[in-house]
């Protein structure tokens, strides 16, 4: 394919794009999107329900103490560079974009909306919450999301502290199929990033988001060839864990691993095999 025909192909791809409004990784995708030549014409924004949520006195004191062993006791990471970017809502905004915004457990009640958008790729990046099949069934070429993880591994929501208490040397982001499992479908385009021993949650997203737009447009290539990488249909769940426990456990495995004791992991709850 030339770059013309190729170039042509992108512009006839028509995209609803489920994100989150301030996420690093979800507006580094979109615009990536967009500057590649796709065609996004909605973009629905992810919020949480309008509550005002009080911690209460115990657990506000947890969350307060955790904050401070974390600055006093957990290891500082080498800076890694910010991403200057608009949110979700501006890009949508400065690009002529429809911008919806809605609690994400009522997206389903945006169905009408979004098949008058006539998707041809639902594009789920930094969306928090369960996506129904009715909405990625209006998608005539594929539904796609991308995953903070090198998938098969650390599927579900525990993608940035369960790997930094387990020690691992790498995470990474990829870009799979939706299917009604979390992170259970083909995957197209997964990179890489390198965790170093003193990374903190902070720097690992910014590590992740900065490859977030090549992964993207791999996988959106590869979609239109048909071609997946990797079947991502068997492989541990992990769900998600509090800031607490995570300061918590890295400071234990800091003692444990001074005398010599293993370091307690973050398991996954269940195994799916599909």
């Amino acid at each position: 394919m030339t770059k013309r025909s190729m170039s042509e192909s992108r512009k006839k791809t028509s995209i609803v794009y489920l994100c989150t409004k301030s996420n690093v990784k979800s507006a580094v995708g979109l615009q990536a999107l967009i500057d590649a030549g796709y065609n996004v014409n909605l973009a629905i924004g992810w919020s949480s329900p309008n509550t005002k949520i009080n911690p209460g006195l115990i657990k506000g004191t947890r969350l307060f103490l955790a904050k401070v062993l974390d600055k006093l006791l957990l290891p500082r990471s080498d800076p890694v560079a910010e991403i200057k970017c608009d949110d979700c809502e501006l890009i949508c905004q400065k690009n002529g974009i429809d911008w919806v915004e809605t609690e994400g457990a009522r997206i389903g009640e945006l169905q009408s909306i979004i098949k008058k958008a006539s998707p041809d790729v639902v594009f789920s990046n930094g969306w928090q919450s369960h996506i129904p099949n009715e909405i990625y069934d209006l998608a005539s070429l594929a539904a796609l999301n991308c995953h903070s993880s090198f998938l098969p591994e650390y599927r579900g929501g525990n993608v940035t502290f369960a790997p930094l208490i387990n020690g691992e040397k790498s995470s990474g982001v990829s870009v799979h199929e939706i299917e009604d499992r979390f992170d259970s479908g083909r995957i197209f385009a997964r990179h890489k990033v390198q965790i170093c021993e003193r990374e903190s949650p902070k720097t690992l997203n910014l590590k992740r988001a900065w490859i977030t737009s090549g992964v993207i447009i791999e996988a959106m290539e590869n979609v239109s060839r048909g071609n997946a990488v990797h079947d991502n249909r068997e492989a541990p769940f992990y769900f998600r864990t509090t800031y607490e426990k995570y300061v918590w456990t890295r400071i234990l495995n800091k003692f444990r691993r001074f005398v010599c004791l293993p370091r307690r992991r973050v398991e996954p709850r269940w195994v799916k095999r599909i």
